[in-house]
């Protein structure tokens, strides 16, 4: 059994929602929780090219699977995941051709894990800026103080974000 709370933003300029997951299950199970597709393609002097992947956070188009944190910036924007409690891992997936709307190819920041046993509490930022967003909006920034944060408890963590 699942049970998942959908967090707001605080303010409509902020660039996230938050997942709160509790998971009830009698074995071992896989996750895979998922954010924005998002183009995998930036454009170098007026030709389209795959994103490189990047050695850390930065404003340069790319790819970052970073421990708990996954983003993608691209000709499209910005879309990531990051873990605020729970173990999972940030990783890039590359989508099937034609799996959505907005692009022909597209590539998805994910968090994968496993969960024990029992009764598991799980979340995660969403992260999603278009690239017509606010000029001089600073992505970044707002992305690296939000990815230093974390939950030293599950009281913490349910107290802040008012879950239950």
């Amino acid at each position: 059994m699942v049970t998942t709370w959908l967090v707001p933003p605080k303010t409509t300029f902020t660039p996230y929602h938050t997942r709160v997951h509790r998971i009830s299950t009698g074995r071992v199970l896989s996750t895979c929780e998922g954010g924005f597709a998002i183009s995998p393609v930036t454009t170098v002097k007026s030709r389209p090219t795959p994103l490189p992947s990047l050695p850390h956070d930065g404003p340069a188009h790319g790819r970052l699977a970073n421990g708990s944190q996954a983003f993608v910036h691209s000709d499209g924007g910005v879309s990531g995941m990051m873990n605020l409690y729970g173990s999972s891992v940030g990783v890039i997936l590359d989508v099937d051709s034609n799996s959505n709307l907005m692009c022909a190819r597209t590539v998805l920041p994910t968090l994968q894990g496993t969960v024990e046993a029992g009764t598991t509490w799980m979340a995660s930022r969403v992260f999603g800026v278009p690239s017509d967003s606010v000029p001089g909006y600073d992505w970044l920034k707002e992305w690296k103080r939000e990815s230093e944060r974390g939950f030293s408890s599950l009281e913490d963590m349910l107290d802040e974000l008012e879950v239950l």
